[in-house]
């Protein structure tokens, strides 16, 4: 059986319906509550699909209102036990009037977008560099200091120079924790672990970092105090970056039993946990 589901995308709502057609066709509709004109605006959105719907996410193409293939980005999340998709993850580019609404359709039918987007990734052994057009970021994944070097294409020339240049050296060491004991923790005395690019599309670039927070001077230099894993989202022509920062505590403890004898209750601030104050994303 082949699917028509209507989605509506609000700058601030996400709803959903369904109907059924002769040919896949998924209607994403995009509206405006807040009285501004959008321009460019980078949407997200997953899509649960009926089993044998989709088996190849290279089938499909995204059509703006006027039915022009735009860039798109297809990322399979789940699949049913027949192999087909389940769970799509869609990134795309919206534009749409103030209090207006824009009709933009996921179809099975292939179509080569007319234009490319300028998200661009590169990778050294000292700097992963991701350019969005507007923006141009430097990474080290050696030493994790979320963004080491930061530009911003001011006069749209399309090109980065040092004029542009929005960062400086003198920042502090960069994603930092201040423990109970008033003790900071941070990326830049810690290490790196692994530093992969998890997404790479004309939409969307996702970057995954995997280190340690540790405390500077300590009395067994070196020693890591709590894991940390960020993950920084970058989008075509958008000078906006996604940043979801986890901290992560691998410490062993000794769980009491709760009062219906379930013997893994985890209690807060036992020999193990890792209480803080403040973090920190400079």
């Amino acid at each position: 059986m082949s699917l028509k589901q209507i989605l509506t995308v609000s700058f601030c709502t996400l709803l959903l319906s369904f109907s059924v057609l002769s040919a896949l066709e998924i209607k994403l509709t995009a509206r405006e509550f807040e009285g501004f004109t959008r321009r460019g605006e980078n949407v997200t959105v997953g899509l649960n699909l009926q089993k044998g719907t989709v088996k190849n996410i290279a089938t499909l193409s995204l059509l703006d209102p006027a039915g022009k293939a735009i860039p798109a980005q297809f990322e399979t999340t789940a699949s049913w036990a027949d192999g087909s998709v389940r769970w799509i993850l869609i990134d795309f580019i919206a534009d749409c009037a103030p209090y207006g609404s824009a009709v933009y359709t996921v179809s099975d039918k292939p179509a080569k977008p007319g234009k490319t987007t300028p998200l661009k990734v590169s990778r050294s052994e000292e700097t992963i560099t991701i350019e969005t057009g507007v923006m141009r970021c430097e990474i080290n994944p050696v030493h994790f200091d979320l963004f080491s070097r930061v530009w911003l294409d001011h006069d749209g020339d399309g090109t980065f120079t040092e004029s542009e240049l929005v960062t400086t050296g003198e920042s502090p060491p960069s994603v930092s924790a201040t423990d109970a004991a008033g003790r900071k923790l941070a990326t830049g005395w810690g290490e790196v672990k692994s530093c992969e690019i998890e997404a790479e599309g004309p939409v969307r670039a996702t970057l995954a970092v995997k280190g340690s927070l540790y405390e500077s001077g300590a009395v067994t230099p070196g020693a890591a105090k709590v894991d940390y894993t960020p993950r920084l989202h970058f989008y075509a022509g958008s000078g906006l970056v996604r940043v979801f920062f986890t901290l992560e505590n691998h410490e062993p403890t000794h769980p009491l039993p709760d009062r219906d004898g379930d013997p893994s209750h985890w209690v807060m601030g036992r020999e193990g946990a890792f209480l803080f104050e403040d973090m920190s994303l400079n």
